[in-house]
């Protein structure tokens, strides 16, 4: 049986339903500049809002200019968190 490809799924906001593939990439920039890999329009996006980096078969989170909101715990810019991909962002877990 073939393993699931690991991806960050898009929850709410205006993109909703986004599916990012993360089987060919161990970093991702995400925010609302054209230089982002992940590109979000959402009101609240900063411009290089956080980055999603794998290591081996986990995903950590790490703010840059935005703070996050993880699992309930908030994560200040700079802060890192979130050992997996699930839950760690969305539209409704950013300020």
């Amino acid at each position: 049986m073939e393993s699931e490809v690991p991806a960050l799924k898009i929850i709410a906001g205006v993109h909703k339903g986004a599916v990012i593939r993360l089987d060919t990439a161990d970093m991702l920039v995400i925010g609302a500049s054209d230089d982002c890999d992940v590109i979000l329009a959402d009101s609240g996006v900063r411009s290089h809002h956080c980055v999603l980096k794998r290591q081996a078969d986990k995903f950590f989170l790490r703010t840059i200019e935005g703070a996050l909101n993880v699992n309930g715990h908030e994560q200040d810019p700079g802060a890192s968190g979130c050992d997996h991909a699930r839950s760690c962002a969305g539209p409704d877990r950013h300020r």
